[in-house]
């Protein structure tokens, strides 16, 4: 699995199918901390990826890295991505 922090660069199919040629990963989650910045056009770009490239997305919140890294249990970390 590969974590991208997709906040503050723009996503398109071009740059997410290098990445993924490059990275040879399975499974691609994009991670933002927020959402407040995203207009309905990013957020619908993000869901067309999603469904494109059967990607997650990973809304952090409240929650930095280190939080995320130290919870105990890898199964919830992962359950709560959107």
């Amino acid at each position: 699995m590969k974590v991208y922090n997709v906040e503050n660069k723009p996503v398109s199919r071009e740059w997410l199918q290098n990445e993924l040629d490059i990275s040879n990963v399975d499974q691609v989650v994009l991670e933002v901390r927020t959402t407040s910045r995203f207009n309905s056009s990013s957020i619908d770009k993000l869901l067309t990826l999603r469904n494109a490239y059967k990607l997650r997305i990973r809304v952090m919140g409240g929650y930095d890295e280190t939080m995320v890294n130290n919870y105990p249990s890898d199964s919830h970390k992962y359950d709560n991505i959107y």
